[in-house]
Parts: structure tokens; sequence; C-alpha cells
């Protein structure tokens, strides 16, 4: 373990000191996560936690640099935490919430027939995509189709994002950069 002074948000809170893994341990721990559990399942469940929010916020998914534990969380906009109970999230992704509901364009293949027929269909309702399925399939299997479509949108997003390295290992050298004691 090593030992980190945390600093309150004035002079009149002082600062802590508290135990945190190693640089080489907590690297090691995100190589770990990043392999067992992967960068689309990391996105998704941040995903998924931001999805779940109608307020603004960010929703995140962080390695405790204390325990080597993942962890997805969201916090409202505007909200912060005290530093002692943050120092120690190494983030390595976030999604804002409220999530924008997806546009026609990623929920059809645009090139295709049924894009057409959609479109013809909109002019004619102003419905938008899941009453188009539902309309076309019934309410039972459209509202299934729509779900698969939601589903595979997000699938793309999860395999669109990209773990940032260079914030991670900025983050890492904020808080090692506060080490008063290391442990052998």
């Amino acid at each position: 373990m090593t030992k980190v002074r945390i600093s309150g948000y004035s002079s009149n809170e002082g600062s802590r000191i508290f135990d945190i893994l190693s640089k080489e341990e907590l690297e090691k721990r995100i190589d770990e996560i990043l392999e067992e559990v992967g960068e689309d399942e990391i996105y998704r469940k941040t995903f998924d936690k931001a999805w779940g929010y109608s307020f603004s916020g960010t929703a995140y998914t962080y390695v405790d640099a204390r325990d080597g534990e993942l962890v997805t969380s969201w916090l409202q906009q505007n909200n912060f935490l005290h530093p002692w109970d943050e120092f120690y999230e190494i983030v390595l992704c976030t999604v804002s919430s409220p999530v924008e509901e997806p546009y026609n364009d990623d929920l059809l293949d645009t090139t295709g027939k049924e894009y057409d027929e959609f479109r013809e269909w909109q002019n004619e309702t102003g419905g938008d995509v899941r009453e188009f399925f539902i309309d076309k399939y019934g309410e039972e299997k459209g509202e299934k189709e729509y779900q698969e479509r939601i589903d595979n949108w997000i699938e793309w997003l999860a395999t669109e994002f990209d773990i940032d390295w260079e914030n991670i290992q900025r983050q890492l050298d904020e808080l090692y950069f506060a080490i008063v004691e290391e442990e052998e």
C-alpha cells in the first residue's frame, strides 16, 4: 500500500492521509479489468447508468485506487464530491445524462427500402420510429423490434468507445504526486 496526503477544500480542513494501492498495482489492476471486462462492457455499464437518469449529470465508471474495484456511479450536474470522497476515483468512462434518444437514422438502415417506407409513413402520420414499428408489426412485435434496434445502437456506441489513456495517466500522476510514504 501507498500513503497519500489529500487536502480538503480549505486550509481550515487541513489534509488527511489515505492508503491506496501502489501505482504499479493499480496500473496492473486497470489492465486486468480492461482485459476481463473489456472497453465495450465498461461503456455499456456507464451508458446504462446514464440512461436511468432524466436529470442533467454524469455517469462514470472508475477504478477505486484503494482496492482496485470497478465502480459505476452518477453525479448530478453542479454537484461535487469532497476531495476526500473522490481522490481515489480513476475514471475510465463518462456518459452525460439525460441520454438523448437516438435519431431515426441511428435505428434504420438509411440506404434500404425500410427507410423509404418509414419516411413515407412519417410524412403521413408525423410519428417516430417506435410508432412506425408498432404500426408495421403490431404492439408486441413492434415494441420488441424497437428495443432490439435500441440495443444495436447502444452496442454500436460501445464498440466506438476507446479508453483515453492520456487522461488515465494524468489522473494517476496527480494521485501519486501526493505520496507521503510507500510501503515495501
